[in-house]
């Protein structure tokens, strides 16, 4: 509108890249919390267990909007370029010790990286960019971490490497793919 730019983020991933409009600022609801912009580039990842924002220039205000925060830090934080925030409905904002922003917008180039993600978040963001196949963990194996980068362009190379590991099998059904505990 005239008065303000704004946008709902429901699930999945955005990378803005906003100009400085202090008659208009840029707001970006995000579940429980708002993201405002203030002439920047950030990354929002939302999935169901929480949401990350990641900067990369500039900076941004990121607030909870549930009250139910106990300290000012967990209802908002302003961060600037390298920072991050990830968002939960238990902790409210929680500012990343060790942020990777170069990780976090990866899958603009095609790639996903993990550092200790469960297999099961992983087959989780490979489905998310492959039609191809469809792969489902089941039992143990879903919280095996992994670190690793992968192509979502190439869910075979991800699937070439977990058949390898002692504690994996693989079996396939189709367009289905299910990862198991041995």
């Amino acid at each position: 509108s005239d008065t303000r730019r704004e946008l709902h983020l429901l699930d999945g991933e955005a990378l803005f890249s906003v100009a400085h409009d202090s008659t208009r600022p840029f707001e970006v609801h995000v579940g429980d919390a708002l993201v405002r912009a203030v002439g920047t580039q950030f990354n929002i990842r939302r999935n169901a267990r929480d949401t990350t924002v990641s900067v990369l220039e500039g900076t941004v205000l990121v607030a909870a909007l549930e009250p139910q925060q106990e300290s000012a830090a967990q209802r908002a934080q302003t961060l600037t370029a390298g920072e991050e925030v990830r968002i939960t409905a238990h902790v409210g904002l929680d500012k990343l010790a060790q942020p990777n922003v170069r990780n976090a917008v990866a899958w603009r180039d095609r790639v996903l990286s993990f550092n200790g993600e469960p297999l099961g978040t992983i087959a989780a963001e490979i489905n998310r960019y492959n039609d191809e196949l469809r792969i489902e963990v089941e039992g143990k194996a879903r919280d095996r971490q992994l670190i690793g980068v992968f192509s979502v362009d190439d869910p075979e190379s991800l699937l070439q490497f977990l058949s390898q590991q002692d504690d994996i099998r693989i079996e396939r059904s189709g367009r289905v793919v299910k990862i198991l505990p041995r």
